[in-house]
């Protein structure tokens, strides 16, 4: 896996729905699992981490990431 430019990261494409789409995403110092939204009150939209779509939304949760990648798949668990 390679770290992609943002601009080329999935984004939402109906307005005021939740994609449920989590990528992992890094501003160059933190590195976090990131959703795009447009959610009330985010407009046009923003990157949130830690977002749920059942949060109450606060700014502290806004960030501006610059890449990008897809989270690795989780590895197989034997259950049995």
């Amino acid at each position: 896996m390679e770290w992609k430019t943002i601009d080329s990261a999935p984004k939402i494409e109906k307005p005021d729905v939740f994609t449920g789409r989590s990528i992992l995403a890094t501003d160059g110092r933190d590195i976090d699992v990131t959703n795009w939204t447009v959610e009330y009150p985010c407009g046009e939209g923003v990157w949130m981490r830690n977002y749920e779509p059942t949060d109450y939304i606060d700014n502290i949760n806004y960030w501006h990431p610059t890449h990008w990648m897809e989270l690795p798949s989780l590895p197989p668990v034997d259950i049995t």
